[in-house]
């Protein structure tokens, strides 16, 4: 279902527009109109089938949430849809001034996909900034995907297909592609977008996570995990107790089947010896 269109240049909503009006789609330029209805969401459609247009297959929270990111940008120069002929991709939201991308995932990604899509648009000195459904992705597994998007600014969203929800980051700790442990949303402006600061990262004690961060990623956003510890203006402080906590973690992490088996008969064992020697 397709929520916005272009007049002229600008987006337009289908709650904002008129209908027997021609629009244009943003993605393959088709003229569409705007079709509504007492029981019906308004919405746009083309007047011809396209041959080639992904606006129909979007999942209304994808739509919803391009939607949120350009209104956080107008009036700047933010474009849905954005396309780059030489690298024959379609950006969901370009932030043509500051090279941002802004990639939103709802459906499941191939890494090699992932890969690609980021590398093509850093050709291009365009950072991207990846936002993944919690219905798909921050689940106890990480995919290979996934895995791979933490190197760069990746966070996620609970947005529904009303608009409501938060895009948001969060404390983790991981045991090779497993999580085992996930802090508390922790809400941020997704386009209010800072450089990562030089820090001299192997020569403080940091949890894995924010390591990672500071020698893998070129930026943060307000509200985001690094916001909030550099803030401070004393990034060790926050930092060792989310340090203390993932030592926790580790220390308590399941020990394997087999071994607790053994453990738990060893026991037992000992009770009855015990017990026989009294």
């Amino acid at each position: 279902m397709q929520l916005y269109a272009l007049t002229h240049t600008t987006p337009i909503s289908a709650t904002r527009a008129e209908k027997r009006k021609d629009y244009k789609c943003p993605e393959c330029g088709a003229t569409v109109r705007l079709r509504s209805g007492p029981s019906k969401q308004p919405h746009f459609y083309h007047l011809s089938a396209p041959k080639h247009c992904r606006q129909h297959t979007k999942s209304l929270e994808h739509l919803q949430l391009q939607l949120k990111l350009v209104t956080l940008l107008t009036p700047l120069d933010a474009q849905i849809e954005s396309p780059f002929p030489s690298i024959n991709r379609i950006a969901d939201v370009a932030w043509h001034s500051k090279k941002i991308v802004f990639e939103i995932q709802c459906s499941p990604i191939s890494l090699e996909e992932a890969k690609e899509r980021t590398l093509d648009y850093a050709s291009l000195g365009y950072q991207v900034i990846w936002i993944l459904h919690d219905k798909r992705f921050n689940k106890k597994t990480l995919s290979a995907a996934e895995s791979y998007l933490r190197t760069t600014p990746c966070y996620f969203t609970n947005s529904d297909k009303t608009g409501s929800g938060i895009v948001y980051d969060q404390f983790e700790t991981l045991s090779g592609a497993r999580r085992t442990f996930k802090g508390p949303p922790l809400p941020l402006i997704p386009t209010n977008i800072f450089p990562l600061p030089t820090i001299a990262a192997p020569d403080l004690d940091l949890p894995a996570i924010i390591l990672q961060r500071l020698s893998q990623w070129k930026c943060y956003t307000e509200g985001d995990l690094l916001h909030h510890l550099l803030k401070e203006g004393n990034l060790s402080q926050t930092a060792k107790r989310l340090l203390a906590l993932e030592t926790k973690r580790q220390k308590t992490k399941r020990l394997p089947l087999k071994i607790l088996i053994a453990k738990s008969y060893r026991a037992l064992l000992e009770h009855m010896l015990s017990t026989l020697a009294g």
